[in-house]
């Protein structure tokens, strides 16, 4: 009887042994990946091409005041429409629109809130 109780014990200290084997090997190749995925997603990145009628929206907490487009040169007319959202305005999907144009000529003023 003892040495069935040792022979079951000894299987129970192998089970435990290789689950934390596995369960390293596991872990570690998923940190692994993590880490490659995360240096990928931060080193793809690139210049965007937008052909006739597409859109492109991207998103810069600007601080309150007048603001205006630097002197650039582009190969055709850009139409922009910049806005601004306060946390009200957040929560209940509106926006106040600061202005709508020629990005050329585009001239704003960011509120206090």
């Amino acid at each position: 009887m003892e040495q069935y109780n040792d022979e079951r014990e000894a299987r129970k200290q192998y089970i435990r042994h290789r689950q934390r084997v596995v369960f390293s090997v596991v872990g570690a190749i998923m940190a692994v990946a993590l880490v490659v995925y995360a240096a990928a997603a931060m080193n793809v990145t690139g210049g965007t091409t937008l052909t006739a009628g597409t859109a492109l929206s991207r998103a810069v907490a600007l601080e309150p005041g007048e603001y205006r487009v630097e002197e650039a040169t582009w190969e055709s007319q850009i139409q922009v429409r910049i806005y601004s959202q306060n946390d009200q305005e957040l929560m209940m999907h509106t926006q106040t629109d600061l202005y709508t144009g020629d990005l050329a000529q585009a001239a704003f003023a960011v509120p206090e809130d």
